[in-house]
């Protein structure tokens, strides 16, 4: 075997040696490493990409090591962070290393921005051109021609890679006209790809990608920039994307998200109605996909810029959902501000509004029943089968009915949009296990979910799985149950939605199935997400009672208690938690404590404007009617005001499907309740 290294500044010459050299030699194997082919017959191309993530980890280490011994111990996510950011390529991680003298791998890092004055090289051995970050690429720059140095340069404005269609927006010249522009574009993007220093990459949704490597888009935007090139390529890439954010409605979540960098640039250099539509398609973004924080400070930076009125009300709705879903009370007046920015006679937006309205009530517990109905009524009078499929959908949710079961069907088959084709086979699910069909349930589950992945929608796939394992609980599949409900909490933690009632879910089935430090991990897992404490308290309360540890048990019983009860409004969520702690404090002997709290907990919202429960709306906290004890003896009377309510026994989560029923039954059996 003959090996050739570093070909391509060679390529034509060296092209008909090699070829003689075959013809010559019958068994002649030959490796020749180049950016760019031979282009001779029975030539196999094999890409080298960068290192494996752990090798290039390993070899950074290692050299580092060398300079300055123990550098990046206790540091290996930071050190991987520094690899990913120079694309695992050894030539950078060497001359990186050499910082290591100087730098820990955080001030590292931050250094990367101002990569090409920071990687050079302090050896005098080796070649010149790899003696700094920036040679090594100029070395390849120098052997482009004119044109394909500026088609390299313009594609530095992308963030996050690029479609054909796109490259041809942007690069295309205005004297390059007609079905010629995409064709140009794209032969000059293949010969950038033939000379490796264009990625191609294949994606989920089915459409091929093109990128620049982190260091070489470095490099060909700096090369915009000292070339004059820079302000025309931005202009076209933001006018680009703001007309694909204006189709946001047509496009799926997962396609959008392959562009969610470029609509985050595009958004840095847009204002008003342009800055608006471009957070709205990355709301649509981090609604599926997270995270929630950079959901809301997106459409709050895009307030900020005062759009006009119908933006402005797009943008608050956005926004209302987004802050009741992060436990902020904002949204209520986010959904005002939105009614009144909304231009008059607005009828698709209002609707909209009404169904938003319902859909949070129902997150956050009050009258769902009566928003929902408006919001169904108001749709099917103006004939808008979307919105009426979603309010019927939350209607048949909270009232646990068949009575709009047949309706669902039929706008089923009227409405394409995927997510309402999810909330529908949804509520579907719920319906055929009320009816005692849990297989039924299951499969109907797994096809929203398909549908939901299909989508690009993790958030729905989260909340599904989180539905599946109360399905199977329900049914006393309690194995499957608990898997499914860790999956939901650990989907919704990853895309910033709180997860802390479906991880106390889950440390509620692991208790009952008698793994009691699987059950402390989860628990404790609901208390730190930043989101309620009740459901993890109670759980842990329980924990210590069944664990002999009746003092602890009484202290989380009565922080979850105070937690749970301090809300304005108690929703089925904070109802499962009163339920479990109410238990726990009537095993320990408190019964009129316990009465109390499993009377609050039981839903009795059953008729619109009932006195407690998920549809009623208190103008204030809770309060107290009795001291917490945490001695003294056991009081009849508690048990007897509880029976004089009419003795009933309380599920989690009440009339709310995320709520474990049949663990929750099974608990209080294995605590005597």
């Amino acid at each position: 075997m003959l090996v050739l290294d570093d070909a391509e500044h060679l390529l034509s010459a060296l092209a008909e040696v090699v070829g003689a050299l075959l013809d010559g030699v019958g068994d002649l194997r030959i490796l020749v490493t180049s950016r760019e082919r031979l282009r001779l017959g029975g030539e196999v191309t094999v890409p080298l990409g960068g290192l494996a993530r752990a090798d290039a980890v390993r070899l950074f280490l290692e050299r580092a090591g060398a300079v300055r011994p123990g550098w990046g111990e206790g540091e290996a996510d930071t050190v991987a962070a520094v690899a990913a950011e120079l694309d695992d390529n050894p030539l950078a991680i060497e001359l990186a290393a050499g910082r290591a003298e100087v730098l820990d791998p955080p001030a590292l890092l931050q250094a990367l921005d101002e990569r090409f004055a920071l990687l050079g090289s302090a050896r005098r051995d080796g070649e010149a051109r790899q003696a700094s970050l920036y040679r090594a690429i100029d070395w390849s720059w120098t052997l482009l021609p004119p044109e394909l140095q500026r088609v390299l340069a313009v594609c530095g404005v992308f963030e996050d890679g690029f479609s054909a269609a796109a490259a041809d927006a942007v690069l295309t010249d205005d004297d390059v006209t007609g079905g010629e522009t995409r064709q140009w574009a794209l032969d000059q993007v293949q010969d950038l790809v033939s000379r490796s220093l264009v990625q191609v990459r294949s994606t989920a949704v089915g459409q091929v990608r093109f990128a620049l490597a982190s260091s070489i888009r470095a490099f060909a935007w700096a090369k915009a920039q000292e070339r004059g090139e820079a302000e025309l390529a931005r202009a076209r890439h933001a006018a680009w994307f703001v007309a694909m954010a204006q189709r946001r409605r047509t496009l799926r979540a997962d396609v959008l998200l392959l562009d969610a960098g470029n609509l985050d640039a595009a958004r840095a250099h847009a204002r008003g109605e342009d800055a608006a539509a471009l957070a709205l398609a990355l709301d649509r973004v981090y609604e599926a996909y997270g995270p929630l924080d950079a959901r809301l400070r997106v459409l709050t930076e895009a307030l900020a810029q005062s759009p006009p009125p119908a933006s402005a009300a797009a943008l608050h709705l956005a926004r209302a959902r987004a802050a009741c879903f992060a436990g902020s009370a904002r949204w209520e007046e986010d959904l005002a501000r939105a009614l009144v920015l909304s231009a008059e006679g607005d009828a698709a937006f209002e609707r909209e509004a009404l169904l938003a309205r319902a859909e949070l009530t129902h997150f956050v517990g009050g009258d769902v029943r009566a928003a929902a109905r408006a919001a169904a009524e108001r749709a099917r009078r103006e004939g808008d089968p979307r919105i009426e499929a979603s309010a019927l959908t939350l209607l048949s949710l909270v009232e646990g009915t068949v009575e709009h079961v047949a309706r669902l069907d039929d706008l089923l088959r009227e409405v394409p949009d995927p997510l309402v084709q999810v909330e529908a086979l949804h509520v579907l699910a719920f319906v055929a296990a009320g009816r005692g069909q849990p297989d039924r349930a299951v499969a109907l589950c797994e096809e929203a979910v398909a549908v939901a992945l299909a989508a690009g929608d993790r958030k729905q796939v989260a909340i599904l799985q989180g539905s599946l394992g109360a399905i199977l609980a329900r049914a006393g599949r309690l194995e499957p149950a608990l898997e499914r409900m860790v999956a939901a909490a650990e989907g919704l933690r990853r895309i910033g939605v709180l997860s802390s009632y479906s991880f106390a879910n889950a440390a509620l089935i692991a208790l009952v199935l008698g793994r009691r430090a699987e059950c402390a991990v989860l628990a404790e897992r609901a208390l730190d997400d930043g989101g309620p404490r009740w459901s993890g308290l109670g759980i842990l309360g329980t924990l210590h009672v069944v664990s002999g540890a009746p003092e602890p048990g009484r202290d989380a019983f009565e922080e979850a208690l105070r937690a749970a009860g301090a809300v304005a409004a108690v929703g089925p969520d904070a109802r499962a938690a009163l339920g479990v702690a109410g238990g726990g404090l009537r095993r320990l002997g408190d019964l009129d404590a316990a009465a109390y709290w499993l009377d609050a907990a039981t839903p009795t919202c059953r008729a619109p404007g009932s006195a407690r429960g998920c549809c009623s709306r208190r103008a204030g906290p809770w309060r107290w009617p009795w001291r917490p004890r945490r001695r003294g003896a056991v009081r009849g009377g508690g048990r007897r005001h509880h029976e004089a309510r009419g003795g009933r026994r309380v599920g989690a989560g009440g009339d709310a499907p995320r709520g474990v029923d049949l663990a929750v039954d099974h608990l209080r059996e294995r605590l005597g309740g």
